[in-house]
């Protein structure tokens, strides 16, 4: 939006799903301050992606994949 990236929406969330999860993952420190610019926008845009079709999700549901 006008070049500013979008906000993060933590605020506007379920607690406790998928969605909150990756807005959380953006105020990290090892999102903000470990990646490079690029590979923060790369990692945001996939991470929306998956965050449309999944965010209201809840976490709990998720399953750990079998080795």
């Amino acid at each position: 939006a006008n070049g500013r990236p979008l906000e993060i929406c933590l605020d506007r969330s379920i607690p406790g799903s998928i969605s909150s999860l990756i807005a959380g993952y953006y105020t990290a420190p090892e999102f903000q301050d470990e990646l490079a610019p690029t590979t923060r926008k790369a990692y945001r845009a996939t991470l929306e992606r998956f965050r449309a079709k999944n965010g209201k999700w809840p976490i709990r549901d998720l399953t750990p994949l079998a080795p």
